[in-house]
This record gives structure tokens, C-alpha cells and sequence, in this order.
């Protein structure tokens, strides 16, 4: 009995160990600054066409132990597809064109996660969730009567996912390169409002719809950090 005692007492037992651990030391700490260049599409609802849409975003995070990150993104769309519907205006009895721009713009929080980051060539998944705002601005016709203008419709907020792949280099110890593809995802983005025809009666049309946000996009980033 006393033998058995002394061998598993000379027993290591196996150090305990989380998701962040890194082989059992303190999990090394670091940040990242990211700016990028996103391509889309915007999908017109009423004319069922078809723009470019072109949006700047940001990112900081802190990265642990080189694998997995987590901070806060902003994203917004500046190439301000045109958006063109009609309207009738008792004043002049005519049909007017509304000459709208459109805008998006959300942000939040992302998480990530980078495959073999000592690669120079690696991957890197990364999923934002955020919340945003979709506005329709007019480029500065205006009716006489306020009963038919409004100088811009808005939905906001409203939920946004944007799971995006990336394929990242690394250039430098403070410098990566990446090229990605991502979905936005966006939810309900409806608007309806109200107009008035030739015989002074209501008439509702719908002018904003979430399918018009919800594109597949491609992604050039460039992220600035520590990453040996």
C-alpha cells in the first residue's frame, strides 16, 4: 500500500486547459485595425433593376492568441445607387418623378476566427452583427404642398448579419492583406406610404424593400496590427 501510494503521488496530472489557452501559457493579447472596400449589388424593387453598390467599413478587435477575435465594425454604402418612382401632385395635376438616392449604413459587433495565422496565405471566417438604418433621400425637387413631399423616407433600425470568408497574406508582422466574400444579410426593410391620385384618394406604394439590401458582396481589406 505504501509503495502504490508514492507512485501516484509522483503522478502529473494534466494541466488544465481552456479555449484560449495557448499550449498552457497566458493567452497572448493583441489588436487590429481593419478599413475595406465591399462590392455589391442594389437591387431596385420597382423597376426590378439592378446597381452597384460600393461600401467603406472599419474594424478594431483584439485578437487572442493569434486565432480568434472579437470588437466593433461600421460599414456604410457611398456610392448612393439613384432611385426614381412616381408621384401625383394636385397642384399642377401631374405625375411628378421622385429622384431619390439611397443610403445604408450599420454597424456592431464582429467576431472571427483566423485558420493557421503563421501561414503566409491563410483563411479567416468572421461574422458581423449589427444594426443599421435605410434612408431614401431626394436630391432636392419639391413640391409646393407638404401633403406630397418629404425630403427623405428612413427604416431604422433594422437587424443586420454579414458572415464573410476571407482570404488573408501576410505582408509584414504589422501588415495583412485580404480579399473575401460575404452575404448581407438584412432584416424586415419595408416602407409604404402614402400618396394622393388624380381624384384626391389615397394611394399606397411601396417604395423600400428588404430584398433591395440583401446582396452577395466582395471584399479588399487592409488590416494593420501585431500578428507575430
Amino acid at each position: 500500500m505504501q509503495s502504490f501510494g508514492q507512485a501516484d503521488s509522483n503522478i502529473t496530472k494534466p494541466k488544465y486547459r481552456t479555449l484560449f489557452n495557448n499550449n498552457g501559457q497566458e493567452p497572448a493579447v493583441s489588436g487590429m485595425f481593419a478599413f475595406h472596400l465591399d462590392l455589391g449589388q442594389y437591387q431596385n424593387s420597382l423597376t426590378n433593376t439592378s446597381q452597384p453598390s460600393l461600401n467603406l467599413g472599419g474594424e478594431m478587435a483584439v485578437i487572442l492568441n493569434k486565432v480568434f477575435y472579437m470588437g466593433f465594425y461600421g460599414r456604410g454604402m457611398v456610392s448612393f445607387p439613384e432611385k426614381t418612382f412616381s408621384a401625383y401632385n394636385l397642384d399642377s395635376s401631374k405625375n411628378y418623378e421622385f429622384s431619390t438616392n439611397a443610403f445604408f449604413g450599420h454597424g456592431g459587433m464582429i467576431f472571427g476566427g483566423i485558420v493557421m495565422p503563421n501561414s503566409p496565405i491563410h483563411l479567416a471566417l468572421s461574422m458581423k452583427i449589427g444594426g443599421g438604418d435605410y434612408t431614401l433621400v431626394n436630391d432636392g425637387f419639391n413640391f409646393n404642398s407638404d401633403e406630397y413631399f418629404n425630403n427623405s423616407w428612413s427604416i431604422a433600425p433594422v437587424l443586420v448579419l454579414t458572415p464573410q470568408v476571407d482570404v488573408e497574406m501576410n505582408i509584414t508582422h504589422w501588415f495583412r492583406f485580404k480579399l473575401g466574400a460575404g452575404y448581407q444579410w438584412v432584416s424586415s426593410a419595408n416602407k409604404t406610404v402614402e400618396f394622393k391620385d388624380a381624384n384626391n384618394q389615397i394611394v399606397n406604394k411601396e417604395i423600400m424593400n428588404t430584398k433591395e439590401l440583401n446582396n452577395l458582396y466582395f471584399s479588399v481589406g487592409f488590416v494593420f496590427g501585431w500578428f507575430k
